[in-house]
């Protein structure tokens, strides 16, 4: 975090699918790229673009378009604990930035989806 507030402050993620495993690069591929998260941050956080929520240990290294590229900070990745098809939350750096790239935002409370909002567009 840049320190302007504290992880419990920031109300968004964007929830992300592990798409594919790369054991010989010691990575995660993930279908969510700058297009559903921003490149406000230029990936110059120690973590990368964005936190990865309840994992730590992990740093969004990279993203094109439409998928990003995690690996852990030290060690050698356990794809054991991420097989395909699993979802990671992801913090942004800039939460307005990314909000902005979204048409709808599914409102969770207690773990369940309690409203979605649609965002006004336009100036």
């Amino acid at each position: 975090m840049i320190g302007s507030c504290q992880l419990e402050d920031v109300a968004v993620r964007v929830w992300t699918r592990v798409i594919g495993h790369y054991p010989h690069r010691n990575q995660l591929l993930v279908d969510c790229g700058w297009t559903g998260l921003s490149l406000h941050s230029l990936g110059q956080l120690p973590t990368g673009f964005a936190l990865v929520d309840g994992h730590p240990d992990l740093k969004l290294v990279a993203m094109t378009q439409e998928h990003g590229k995690i690996e852990p900070m030290t060690g050698i990745l356990d794809f054991a604990k991420f097989p395909l098809g699993s979802l990671l939350a992801l913090i942004p750096y800039h939460a307005c930035a990314t909000a902005a790239m979204h048409p709808v935002f599914f409102v969770h409370r207690g773990g369940r989806v309690v409203e979605t909002w649609k965002p006004v567009r336009g100036w």
